[in-house]
């Protein structure tokens, strides 16, 4: 790739068109940054969350976040929050970016609304026909299955090395 073009990439710009909330902390678990998905998403505006430390406002706006963990394993983590003002469940993964040391220096979080497995849930806890929750088991676990793959294809995107 054009070593001129990747300068002129402005990551900033290209997390405002992503589909999929994204909520960066620092090392420290400061949130940094949001993109409008992430507000369409969970309803929390920017001026809501930016500057402060996601421990201080968990169980204000949100229950679940990833970040802590993340910042304690440095590995990444996939959990379920719920934003507390919708009463919504969305399905976060957090991410660990490191510094040249090993610190963890940003957490990535990708916050993603799941309506077609929320709807499958309540179409399983409805039924009473084993042979229809079987196949709701099914439709599900292939459901998890597919995020989860993105989560990972996602990842290895992140995890590319331009040249």
């Amino acid at each position: 790739m054009d070593s001129r073009i990747y300068q002129e990439l402005d990551f900033q710009e290209v997390c405002q068109h992503l589909y999929d909330g994204i909520h960066i902390t620092d090392g420290e678990g400061r949130i940094l940054f949001i993109n409008n998905a992430y507000t369409r998403t969970t309803g929390i505006q920017p001026e809501q969350i930016l500057g402060r430390q996601v421990s201080e406002i968990e169980g204000l706006l949100y229950q679940g976040s990833v970040t802590g963990q993340v910042l304690k394993t440095k590995k990444r983590v996939n959990s379920v929050a719920t934003i507390l003002g919708l009463n919504k469940e969305v399905l976060v993964t957090g991410t660990p970016v490191f510094d040249s040391s090993g610190n963890v220096k940003l957490v990535v979080t990708n916050t993603r609304d799941f309506p077609e497995l929320k709807r499958l849930e309540q179409q399983l806890h409805a039924t009473d026909d084993p042979q229809k929750a079987a196949e709701l088991q099914q439709r599900m676990a292939a459901l998890e299955s597919e995020l989860a793959q993105k989560d990972n294809d996602a990842y290895r995107r992140q995890h590319t090395v331009f040249s």
